[in-house]
């Protein structure tokens, strides 16, 4: 993936809407995939979604997925700590696919902040409040 992450990419050409919309979609149906197959990604984040010339997306970094197939889907976390966890996944410990899924609403907020070229004030401010949001 030659553009490196997402993030890298869009600094370096520029996304419209709809491509921006279809990298979305691209993840999502990854991640579904991912689901269906009784896995958590566990660190999802536009750091580790991959842009090829062509602005195909690929997810990566699977160094901390599960499998969660013989578990009802939960992960336990012991000592694992990230501001940006989903609430339960912050006071509990528990990881599951719907942890995923706020970790794309994340991707989903961080992508468009960086592509609308939001100052960085205005992304420290977020990230702040989404901190204490889930603290």
């Amino acid at each position: 993936m030659d553009l490196g992450n997402i993030l890298n990419a869009l600094e370096k050409i520029p996304f419209s809407d709809n491509e921006l919309i279809k990298a979305v979609h691209d993840v999502a149906v990854g991640m579904e995939f991912m689901a269906s197959k009784n896995f958590i990604h566990m660190d999802l984040a536009c750091r580790n979604v991959f842009v090829n010339s062509d602005k195909q997306i690929k997810i990566g970094d699977f160094g901390l997925s599960k499998y969660v197939g013989n578990t009802g889907g939960i992960c336990l976390l012991m000592g694992m700590q990230n501001a940006l966890y989903a609430p339960e996944t912050t006071h509990m410990g528990i990881f599951t696919t719907k942890s995923d899924v706020w970790s794309m609403g994340l991707l989903i907020w961080d992508l468009y902040c960086v592509a609308s070229k939001l100052p960085a004030i205005w992304k420290q401010y977020n990230l702040e409040w989404f901190q204490a949001l889930v603290g």
